[in-house]
Parts: C-alpha cells; sequence; structure tokens
C-alpha cells in the first residue's frame, strides 16, 4: 500500500501538467532507460510536443512510454489489422490476453474472458476485432487515448488497454472489449469527422 501511496505522489507532485518541475523530467528518465545515444533529435522533439494524453496527464510518466515509442507501436497495431496480419497482432498482444464481452444488460457489469496462449487467438481474431473495434484502433491516437499508473495506456474508455512491460521496452495490447456501449460513446466524442 505504501509503495502505490508513493506512487500516486510521484505522479501527481513530479509528473503531472500543473507541475513545477520541468514538463519533460519523465521524459528524461524514459529517454536514459532507452540510452540517450539511440534518442534522435526528431523523436525529443516529437515526445516533447505529444507528451500528453486526453485528460492532460504524461504518457512517460504514467503509461512509463515516450510518445514516438507508443505512436510507433499504434502505427504497427494498425499497419498489421488492416492487413489481417494474424502473425504480427499476435506479436503485439499479451497473454494471457483479457477478453471483455458485451453486457447482457444495460447497468450490468460485462463478464471477461482470457485467451491463455498465442495459438488461441488465430480462432476468435475476427471476433474480437470485430469491425467497432476496428474502427477504434482506426481512430487511436495520442491525442485521443488516457493514461492511468495502474491500468496503462486506454483506449475507448477502457476498451484497449496498453502496457509496458519489462526493460525490454516493448509495448502490448493487454485487454480488449467487445461491449459496445463504451467503445460507441468513446468513437461519437473522439472520431466523428
Amino acid at each position: 500500500m505504501r509503495f502505490l501511496t508513493l506512487l500516486m505522489i510521484s505522479y501527481i507532485t513530479g509528473c503531472s501538467a500543473n507541475s513545477e518541475q520541468p514538463s519533460n523530467h519523465c521524459l528524461d528518465r524514459e529517454w536514459k532507460a532507452i540510452g540517450l545515444k539511440n534518442v534522435t533529435e526528431t523523436q525529443k522533439q516529437f515526445d516533447l510536443e505529444n507528451d500528453s494524453d486526453v485528460h492532460g496527464g504524461k504518457y512517460s510518466c504514467s503509461g512509463y512510454t515516450t510518445p514516438s515509442e507508443l505512436n510507433t507501436f499504434l502505427i504497427k497495431l494498425k499497419t498489421s489489422l488492416a492487413a489481417d496480419n494474424t502473425g504480427a497482432l499476435e506479436e503485439l498482444m499479451y497473454f494471457p490476453l483479457v477478453i471483455i464481452h458485451e453486457r447482457k444488460e444495460a447497468g450490468s457489469k460485462p463478464k471477461a474472458s482470457v485467451v491463455r496462449k498465442k495459438e488461441d487467438f488465430n480462432s476468435i481474431l475476427g471476433d474480437v476485432f470485430n469491425p467497432l473495434a476496428r474502427k477504434v484502433v482506426e481512430c487511436m491516437s495520442l491525442s485521443n487515448m488516457a493514461t492511468d499508473p495502474m491500468a496503462g495506456i486506454d483506449a475507448a474508455y477502457g476498451g484497449i488497454i496498453i502496457k509496458r512491460f519489462t526493460e525490454s521496452r516493448q509495448l502490448y495490447i493487454t485487454s480488449i472489449s467487445k461491449d459496445k456501449l463504451p467503445m460507441n460513446k468513446w468513437l461519437e466524442k473522439n472520431c466523428t469527422e
């Protein structure tokens, strides 16, 4: 519990948009973790300009990633899904992958299931990445996702959750929802043309 309290205090005082500390100190930490030699000036500029989520939180603080890393992940996700490249999509998923199912009735809580292995993902690919989920992925951008220090990075009000694991800095989708209500609300708010 103490760790969580310290994490939240650190987030609020050190990484919030209203912090008195330099707005890029979390980016500095992330760039050091990547290895400054591997970060170009173009990436740094992109990261500085795009480090705020939809609520003003910092991807580098809450999501523990840089905007350029997250943007690269989104490009891979979008191109893999557009090409129906199952192998590439599997590499972007973290297993066991949580699938949130559609609510049976309004006001009820959605049920969840787990896809434990990559081998099982292929058989549910079309069901998970249904037309609604595909629209969400097409619309996902750095400007309309939210960060949470505990949950990760989310789009569509929890419809798709992205987390980074280990020192490899690899981002993965850890949860996908088939619940239409929050996803439709998110699309209506963020993706109307």
